[in-house]
């Protein structure tokens, strides 16, 4: 009797255990997360927000420093002291979005707008968002890939403990006026258990902040759950009342439902609107061909208001390709040999053929998916970013990495330059010019199934000097350079079409490139 008892107790003991385990466990620490936060701070002091004031090896030191000398339980608020010291940012005033249970929605509303910065736009934010990291049981044995805590497991997690200083000293640096984004469909849209709630109301400063607006969204699909008048919300205004805050609430923002719409036009709350919101000046020519491999379209110089489409008819027998993200060697081994194209080399004598060992890196893309475009980038990239039925150049694995940037070398130097370099209309063999050139003609001479083209058809006309139409000169020019075996027509498609297929989402891909009647 007295052996079974204790037989007993020692196999719960032992399940209790292992559930506890189980529960509380998580995925490990990032892949390559030394790489992709470094990565993410220079792309951020260089492009994003320039500054040569961080130097993002110490931060990084700093944020090592505070993780893998401690358990994954045990890593304190003030334990990344180090690190904040070394990535202090200025917030500027009047922009700050503060948010709680509006992630998604947040960050859509704030690239919209363009006059909001949230925690992610700042530069720890944006080195360490959405990365997970915890260091081994045992100290100073690096960071833990298999397992980390969950958030729930301990008050001193080390993610938590990262977004909890974050967020009290980005709501600490509030000054002017600030918008708080709260979701109108969710139980207790403000909570005093959130972030926002717990931490970052609790750091903002009435003598440095003006006012405060709240915004309530809702979801357009319901259901309504709280508003300005009622439910949590109340608690939130009672709170900055008593503190001495000025603030307001809206819980009908036109902005707000309007960027909703865009992506939901179907809604019932939508339809009403729908019409007022689509532009209806300008029109788009569009051009059919059959394919034609190792050849780019271009045009001369364009005016405002009409977009041309060029494409190709289908040819079969080609296999879709799906691509999957680099592994770190692979990454280095890319730009090794990017390097060995122009490193050493006069600045002007870099043709695009030096580039030939980093193209033969560079991803096929699926059939019936490829984009060019020609002066009219801002469309076309607009128009790729909601519909995914096609790609540009840039969307494909060299063309993402080297989007935006500049470089150069000199003879016999090691080092690569982003300063002093020639522009791309210096030489005709400049680094950057002859990187896109063989990266434009390898796009190109890969192409297969549907392959369109989207240029600016606002060309001066010889004699419409208002409006391009396929009779245009250089739509005829093109049709000559074609392989007689090619066939060639041209049709009229509304400029508003291709707004249409940007914000509506519920019109087929296909019927993007369809020409519809001018009425």
């Amino acid at each position: 009797m007295s052996s079974s008892l204790c037989l007993k107790v020692y196999h719960d003991v032992l399940i209790v255990l292992f559930l506890i385990g189980q529960v509380n466990s998580g995925p490990g620490t990032t892949p390559n997360l030394k790489q992709i936060v470094l990565g993410r701070c220079y792309n951020y002091i260089t492009l994003v927000n320039p500054s040569p004031r961080y130097n993002c090896e110490e931060i990084w030191q700093k944020f090592e420093d505070a993780v893998v000398r401690r358990t994954p339980c045990n890593v304190r608020v003030k334990d990344y002291h180090g690190m904040f010291q070394v990535a202090t940012q200025v917030i500027p005033c009047d922009k700050m979005l503060l948010w709680s249970k509006t992630r998604g929605f947040m960050h859509n509303y704030a690239a919209v707008s363009g006059q909001f910065w949230t925690l992610e736009d700042t530069l720890v934010g944006f080195m360490f968002n959405d990365l997970i990291w915890c260091g081994q049981q045992e100290r100073d044995r690096g960071f833990d890939f298999q397992s980390c805590p969950d958030w729930s497991s301990c008050v001193t997690h080390p993610v938590y403990s990262l977004w909890k200083r974050a967020s009290q000293n980005f709501a600490a640096s509030a000054c002017g006026n600030i918008t708080v984004l709260l979701n109108g469909s969710a139980k207790n849209a403000f909570s005093r258990t959130s972030m926002f709630g717990s931490v970052e109301l609790e750091n903002l400063n009435p003598r440095m902040v003006s006012h405060i607006h709240i915004k309530v969204v809702p979801n357009l699909e319901g259901p309504l759950t709280e508003s300005c008048s009622k439910g949590s919300i109340l608690e939130l205004t009672n709170i900055l009342q008593s503190r001495g805050f000025h603030w307001s609430c809206t819980d009908s923002d036109a902005m707000l439902m309007i960027l909703q719409c865009t992506k939901n036009p179907g809604q019932p709350t939508c339809r009403a609107c729908s019409n007022s919101l689509l532009p209806r000046q300008g029109h788009a020519l569009y051009t059919t061909t059959s394919p034609r491999q190792g050849h780019v379209l271009t045009t001369t110089s364009p005016r405002k208001g009409n977009v041309l489409y060029t494409t190709t008819s289908p040819r079969k027998g080609h296999s879709l390709y799906t691509t999957t993200s680099p592994r770190v060697s692979e990454c280095e081994s890319i730009w090794q040999a990017f390097e060995q194209a122009y490193v050493g080399r006069d600045h002007c004598d870099v043709p695009p053929e030096a580039y030939d060992l980093l193209i033969r890196r560079q991803q096929q893309l699926a059939c019936s998916t490829m984009l060019f475009w020609s002066k009219t980038m801002e469309i076309a990239h607009a128009f790729t970013k909601n519909r995914k039925c096609l790609r540009t150049l840039e969307h494909t694995l060299l063309g993402s990495m080297f989007d935006h940037l500049n470089w150069c070398s000199k003879n016999q130097s090691k080092e690569t330059f982003t300063t002093g370099c020639p522009d791309w209309h210096s030489c005709v063999n400049n680094p950057k010019r002859s990187f896109w050139i063989r990266a434009s003609d390898n796009f190109a001479s890969t192409a297969c199934g549907n392959v369109s083209a989207m240029l600016n058809g606002s060309l001066e006309a010889p004699f419409d000097s208002s409006r391009t139409t396929c009779e245009n000169a250089s739509f005829k020019n093109l049709k000559s350079t074609l392989n007689p075996n090619i066939a060639y027509n041209c049709k009229v498609v509304p400029f508003t079409r291709v707004q249409d297929c940007i914000s509506n989402l519920d019109i087929p891909c296909g019927d993007c490139l369809s020409p519809r009647s001018l009425g």
